[in-house]
């Protein structure tokens, strides 16, 4: 009676390390949907807590998957499993229906916001990068404004050549 208590308390904690994984996951979903909507609107300040709170909870959630994959070693051990960690689907015909059941349910779950995470994200790196495009341009562009033809340098005291045009403000300054 005592192995079936302690196999079932090992499933009971992967279950719950898998409800808490799927919890903070929906969290980082969250915060790459507000991440979405600032670089939309070009928040910076926003964006920079944003990512701020997006590094924490990965941080988070690697640690919630190394606990997740230690527990799956121990079930491996203790249903005498040749390969640790298994996968869930490996475990599955030795659970009980109802559990597998849960286990499913809370795997499709992590799938599905897994891809979802991946989409906006694809969203907000594409959205950073013509940012980043546009910022480039736009630096170059004023940095070509107020930088001198080479030809118009002369030695000090001298006016520009009277051939080249000279720009609508005086660049001897």
């Amino acid at each position: 009676m005592a192995e079936g208590s302690s196999k079932h308390k090992l499933i009971s904690a992967l279950e719950d390390a898998l409800v808490n994984e799927f919890r903070v996951i929906r969290l980082l979903l969250d915060f790459s949907k507000e991440e979405l909507e600032a670089l939309t609107k070009r928040d910076t300040e926003s964006l920079a807590s944003i990512v701020e709170k997006k590094e924490q909870i990965l941080d988070e959630l690697a640690l919630l998957e190394n606990e997740r994959t230690q527990l799956m070693e121990k079930v491996s051990q203790r249903l005498g499993l040749k390969k640790s960690p298994p996968t869930l689907a490996e475990i599955f015909p030795y659970l009980e229906k109802t559990t597998v059941e849960r286990l499913k349910h809370l795997q499709e779950g992590i799938v599905a916001l897994g891809s979802e995470i991946r989409s906006i994200n694809h969203s907000n790196l594409t959205l950073a990068k013509t940012a980043l495009d546009l910022a480039d341009s736009t630096q170059a562009y004023l940095l070509s404004l107020y930088q001198p033809e080479l030809e118009t340098y002369q030695a000090p005291g001298l006016g520009p050549k009277r051939h080249v045009a000279v720009r609508s403000f005086d660049q001897r300054v």
